[in-house]
């Protein structure tokens, strides 16, 4: 199995995800809500805005890299 690469910044991952085979449907699907290399940090934002205010309703494992 490759060793997913480690980044400088997060837009160079973002640009790794984009030609992974499996990373480039989420970038894709980010990309479709407007989110880019130039508002990560919104994103971040409002995904631990969501995780502070928002109720868990289901718990899944996951095998996905967590950053």
């Amino acid at each position: 199995m490759k060793k997913i690469p480690k980044f400088k910044t997060e837009e160079e991952e973002i640009k790794f995800w984009e030609t992974h085979s499996v990373g480039k449907s989420k970038a894709k699907f980010l990309r479709s809500f407007g989110f880019n290399e130039m508002n990560i940090d919104m994103l971040v934002q409002g995904l631990i805005s969501i995780a502070h205010s928002g109720d868990i309703k289901d718990v899944l494992s996951s095998c996905i890299r967590v950053l």
